[in-house]
């Protein structure tokens, strides 16, 4: 396990990626959204303001200047092909991958994205299985977090009950995973405001609010002689077009605020163990539409 800054700016930032996309979200079927052979074309502009700081557990903690990102990500979404069962395989091909940052970003290099595929299967439930992407992409054998992450917001699910209305409201509540992270609950409440049309398209615009805390408060992951008791609280809105023919997300505009608490403990063979805190606050303004 790796400790450090960087780790836990990662961490919550899948967090946040993952809490934009689901909040306020019901499952459909796949097939309602796609059809075999249908390409779209995406485009997400994701602006976060971090700040991540560790010290030993007992003293505080030092100050540290704020890490400013602005990632760009164009890519286009085929369908492969669609299940009996409501499966549906589908491959995202990275056009443009653009990362501005106020310090470098040694784990990232858009270079290595950009006009490479990753291919996956989207289940009836909305769950991502069969992941296949380049080797290079991988951390230490596994999937990145972040890259699990815009998965799921790709393929994300529909967010009006059936036979809502305008001016009605509805609330939620679910668990989603995040990689390094305990299993968090996400709670939301969501308006339909109004019939709309984005770019001639007929689309209902919700407004949900969410929360984000610990599934099961207190719980601990070790990691290799390594003890992470982890508390997650978040909040936020945001504002989503959805198609009224399919349900599908055609636009979506949030802001969001997630503090992330580790209490780590590291045993040191017959040395007193090393005990360390991690705060990591990000402040997040992202928007997803449709551009084809």
């Amino acid at each position: 396990m790796k400790l450090s800054v960087g780790r836990g700016l990662w961490v919550l930032l899948s967090a946040t990626l993952l809490a934009a996309f689901l909040a306020g979200q019901e499952a459909t079927p796949p097939t309602a959204r796609f059809a075999p052979s249908e390409r779209l074309r995406y485009q997400m502009d994701l602006k976060v303001d971090s700040e991540t700081r560790i010290a030993p557990l007992g003293e505080e903690f030092p100050d540290t200047e704020p890490t400013r990102l602005a990632f760009t990500l164009t890519w286009t979404l085929e369908a492969l092909a669609v299940e009996p069962e409501g499966a549906v395989h589908l491959r995202a091909t990275i056009e443009h991958f653009r990362v501005e940052s106020s310090r470098p970003l040694a784990t990232l290099n858009p270079a290595e994205y950009e006009g490479r595929a990753v291919s996956y299967t989207l289940r009836a439930d909305g769950s991502v299985t069969n992941v296949e992407t380049p080797k290079e992409w991988l951390e230490e054998g596994k999937l990145p977090a972040w890259l699990q992450t815009w998965l799921t917001q790709t393929s994300g699910s529909a967010a009006l009950p059936p036979g809502a209305q305008p001016g009605d409201h509805w609330a939620a509540e679910r668990t989603l995973t995040v990689p390094a992270l305990p299993r968090l609950r996400l709670k939301t409440e969501s308006t339909y405001l109004r019939d709309e049309s984005f770019r001639g398209v007929a689309c209902a615009a919700v407004l949900t609010r969410l929360s984000l805390e610990n599934a099961a408060p207190g719980a601990q992951t070790p990691v290799t002689e390594t003890t992470v008791r982890t508390q997650v609280r978040g909040y936020g809105h945001s504002i989503n077009c959805y198609a009224l023919s399919n349900g599908r997300l055609l636009d979506s505009m949030q802001t969001s605020q997630e503090d992330l608490l580790m209490e780590i403990e590291r045993v040191q063979g017959e040395q007193p163990p090393l005990r360390l805190l991690l705060h990591a606050r990000t402040t997040a303004e992202s928007y997803l539409r449709i551009i084809e």
